[in-house]
């Protein structure tokens, strides 16, 4: 499912003067590393832009706790909107009934389902387009 992690761990092991794909384009390791490098934020829209993400993928891949990457997706959604992008939320979805959280306009995941009140839900999916 999340293959961006296993990506960054490759690019750890490779010499600075070869070449990987990154944004579909053929970039020399160094030139990938220059890029990530910045402000927590820049480096989640940078994952973001690349594709859809869930929260735990993020707080993985940057170190951070669940709730920071909460809190970061807020700001980013204002931040992105201004440069004419959006950043777009696939629904929670309740793992033991199905139930689809569509109407829900929070970041957070929520806590229980309305339908069956069990607290088994999956997050909500994330991409910057």
């Amino acid at each position: 499912m999340f293959h961006r992690l296993e990506f960054f761990k490759r690019l750890q092991k490779k010499q600075p003067n070869e070449f990987v794909v990154w944004s579909g384009v053929k970039r020399s390791v160094d030139m990938v590393w220059g890029e990530m490098l910045g402000t927590i934020r820049q480096k989640m829209i940078l994952l973001l832009e690349e594709e859809r993400l869930d929260v735990r993928d993020l707080s993985q891949v940057l170190g951070l706790s669940e709730k920071d990457v909460y809190a970061h997706l807020e700001h980013i959604q204002r931040s992105v909107s201004r440069q004419g992008k959006n950043l777009f939320m696939a629904p929670c979805e309740c793992l033991s009934c199905g139930y689809v959280f569509k109407d829900r306009k929070r970041i957070k995941k929520p806590g229980r389902c309305p339908k069956c009140r069990q607290s088994h839900i999956l997050g909500a999916m994330f991409k910057i387009e």
